[in-house]
């Protein structure tokens, strides 16, 4: 098992020692953790980005409180220069005897999943897969904890681990957080983005991840996957896409390994991913002559967002009129004309 600490490593080397410092100290449940900083100033903002560093990096730490710490310090001289002496004051929302018994549940269940869908073995590429393909065909957002934000300990479960091994319902971070300790219990870099996403409703906090898998990096959003999917069929509109697709709908994060390659996407593997009419037609007829009823497809925009969401459209309408004037046969497809993605159904 790794912990992907990804976030510690974009820290400088005085912020790492921070973070070392911090972590020991939560790791133990400290009530006040000691840092020497080379200022007076008790808001040096090597401690914020430690301890963002810290949440970011473990699933574990699900018994720290994410609405912020307290700091008291003093400052002292040190030869000719002044230094401060500041304590960190975490706010711990599980006590250390409860989260311990939920940190020993949890690890069963991640085995017990990791057993029942046979991961152990499987090649990265596979077991992304199989991962993707349960957990959005299997989980429930947990849209009445949006809802009710006055009860701590129905907030914790929402957003954390907790909640998808209890009872597999959680919000976007708890399902990212999810995704990165069964990876990263398998060996597989993965970590945790926090930006905005952009829906119809308008933009609000999101999460999702980033996964290193054949050497490749890619954003793999399971929560809106999983929003798009039904119990037995999977969606892959946000399955190992690179940073300028993500970008469509999530903005507002930097700091992130790049990811420029769609090498990893369902559709680029099948053979369904598309740069205009004729590839997707092509596609199509060789789909439908092996027999195949119902056939996904993706298009994708050459120049990273230089088109308008009528591309997809017009690029679908014109090879499925195409296909169907070729193979005699009705269909109905769907187009989504922001991702490009899509289902042709035959003889329907």
């Amino acid at each position: 098992m790794i912990i992907d600490n990804y976030y510690y490593t974009k820290l400088s080397p005085r912020g790492k020692t921070i973070y070392s410092q911090l972590l020991r100290g939560i790791q133990n449940y400290q009530e006040a953790i000691t840092v020497d900083i080379d200022t007076t100033d008790m808001n040096d903002p090597l401690i914020s980005q430690a301890m963002d560093a810290i949440m970011k990096d473990d699933p574990m730490l699900f018994y720290l409180s994410d609405k912020g710490y307290k700091i008291r310090g003093s400052t002292f001289t040190h030869g000719t220069a002044l230094r401060s002496t500041v304590s960190v004051l975490p706010e711990y929302v599980i006590s250390r005897e409860k989260s311990a018994i939920y940190a020993q549940r949890i690890r069963h269940e991640v085995e017990k999943l990791i057993s029942s869908l046979h991961l152990r073995g499987l090649s990265q590429r596979d077991t992304l897969r199989t991962l993707h393909d349960f957990m959005v065909t299997r989980t429930a957002y947990d849209n009445a904890a949006i809802l009710d934000n006055t009860t701590q300990a129905r907030h914790v479960s929402a957003h954390s681990v907790i909640g998808y091994f209890s009872k597999y319902t959680a919000v976007c971070d708890g399902i990212s957080e999810t995704v990165k300790l069964i990876l990263n219990t398998l060996d597989m870099r993965c970590i945790v983005v926090y930006g905005i996403g952009v829906t119809q409703e308008g933009p609000g906090g999101h999460a999702w991840n980033i996964v290193r898998i054949n050497g490749h990096q890619a954003h793999l959003d399971m929560t809106w996957d999983m929003n798009r999917s039904s119990r037995y069929s999977p969606n892959y509109g946000y399955y190992c896409v690179p940073e300028s697709e993500i970008r469509k709908d999530h903005i507002d994060f930097s700091g992130t390994p790049a990811c420029d390659t769609w090498e990893e996407n369902y559709h680029y593997l099948s053979g369904g991913l598309a740069e205009n009419e004729s590839e997707l037609f092509e596609y199509l007829i060789r789909e439908w002559k092996k027999g195949r009823k119902e056939i996904s497809f993706r298009i994708r925009d050459p120049k990273a967002g230089s088109k308008s969401h009528a591309y997809y459209k017009e690029i679908a309408d014109q090879a499925i009129t195409r296909f169907v004037n070729t193979a005699y046969t009705n269909v109905s497809y769907s187009c989504d004309p922001l991702l490009g993605d899509g289902t042709v159904k035959i003889g329907n």
